[in-house]
């Protein structure tokens, strides 16, 4: 489904990523896994269209990303839930809902539906439909965030870093979700995280970067059971 092919990025003078490759089979949970500023946050935005490689190439489904508008590449089915949940504070949960089913240009009966069908993942998030968002705790907020991307009905879902600031049960919780809607909604994942041991339990394959480059690789599992390999380069 996704495909990145030798794919470098900067900020500035500074090279974040460099040579990467990788893939995100189509169904699949893929984990991407490294200390801060491993360069795993700018691979997601160079997919989303936030940054523009300097080179390489990225593959969705067949077609060529890199060089679209953010908003182009959303409409072709890939949703970024950034660190830091970024829901907007004074909309409503509904009202947030809303802005994520923006590109499907839905009625209002329509999102309603939507909405009802999404919160059924995140029922915690129903008693509080018409409270806004900056009211709602970190981990609501979280949830939201995601629920908000999946209203638009991806086919792949980014994630960046959804445990960060978040209780051990929330965590539990959040991760459970994710794998429901990963196996019974069929959404690929590709997930940047913070617990490696968390996220190697979730994934199917993960990747792992050091200082901007690709050193290690493999079935979650095969490197689930040498956490001492994993640990040498995530800390």
């Amino acid at each position: 489904m996704l495909e990145l092919r030798e794919v470098a990025a900067s900020y500035g003078s500074v090279e974040a990523v460099r040579n990467v490759t990788l893939t995100v089979p189509d169904g699949a949970t893929v984990a991407l896994l490294g200390r801060n500023g491993a360069g795993k946050t700018t691979t997601l935005r160079v997919i989303s269209g936030v940054v523009m490689p300097r080179r390489g190439e990225v593959w969705f489904d067949g077609r060529r990303l890199d060089g679209q508008r953010p908003d182009a590449i959303a409409r072709q089915g890939v949703a970024h839930v950034p660190e830091g949940r970024h829901v907007f504070p004074a909309l409503s949960v509904m009202e947030n809902l809303a802005t994520g089913a923006y590109w499907r240009r839905l009625g209002r009966g329509d999102v309603r539906r939507e909405a009802d069908k999404v919160l059924e993942y995140f029922p915690a998030l129903v008693p509080h439909r018409r409270q806004p968002a900056g009211s709602l705790s970190g981990g609501e907020q979280q949830m939201l965030a995601i629920a908000r991307a999946l209203i638009a009905r991806p086919r792949l879902l980014m994630v960046d870093e959804p445990s960060l600031g978040l209780s051990p049960v929330l965590v539990d919780e959040l991760y459970e979700r994710l794998r429901v809607l990963n196996r019974e909604e069929k959404v690929t994942v590709l997930l940047v995280e913070q617990y490696v041991d968390l996220a190697l339990e979730i994934a199917d394959y993960a990747y792992v970067l050091e200082k901007g480059e690709l050193v290690l690789q493999g079935p979650a599992r095969d490197l689930e059971s040498h956490p001492e390999v994993v640990s040498a380069y995530v800390g």
